[in-house]
């Protein structure tokens, strides 16, 4: 009876874990922005769809691969100067990065790096989260010369008033 009583309680741990699993899955897949994560040496231990359309692979071709394998040398060795910096530091790190999807089309990621942990608190990979900030970044720019333009508009504007002013006196 103990026995039995022992199986259910494993069976019942067993379908928790499972049902937990499929659940970060989903919230995973969910989710617009590339998300990775990888081991000390640097393979791929998974990702989210969106990663998967940035590197032209599936989940399946990527995990097991290092940044050397899916990335050209010059990216895949300053990925991994970051990741060695987290590492070491045991923090998080940010940084914007030009990227380039298979089709051409080059965005802005703003990349965040951290450290996961096992439950006994040793550092066991990376995780990494990216947005594609390349529209707000257009935008920013853009609004930074629509005010500088409007600064230099009523500059100009200053400068006649005064020389107005100047000539009716």
């Amino acid at each position: 009876v103990a026995l039995e009583k022992a199986n259910t309680a494993e069976k019942k741990l067993l379908e928790e874990v499972s049902h937990q699993a499929t659940l970060i899955g989903l919230l995973l897949d969910s989710i617009p922005d590339l998300i990775f994560f990888k081991n000390t040496q640097g393979v791929y231990l998974g990702c989210n769809p969106p990663f998967s359309e940035l590197v032209s692979h599936t989940k399946e071709e990527i995990v097991g691969k290092t940044d050397y394998d899916i990335f050209d040398a010059s990216l895949a060795d300053f990925f991994r100067e970051k990741d060695r910096i987290i590492l070491d530091s045991a923090q998080a790190c940010q940084n914007e990065e030009w990227v380039t999807y298979p089709d051409g089309r080059k965005v802005l990621l703003d990349t965040l790096k951290a450290p996961y942990r096992n439950s006994d608190g040793v550092v066991e990979g990376i995780i990494g989260i990216s947005r594609d900030i390349t529209e707000r970044k257009r935008v920013e720019e853009e609004l930074v010369e629509a005010r500088k333009s409007a600064e230099s508009a009523n500059q100009t504007k200053s400068e006649f008033l005064a020389n107005m002013s100047h000539e009716i006196r």
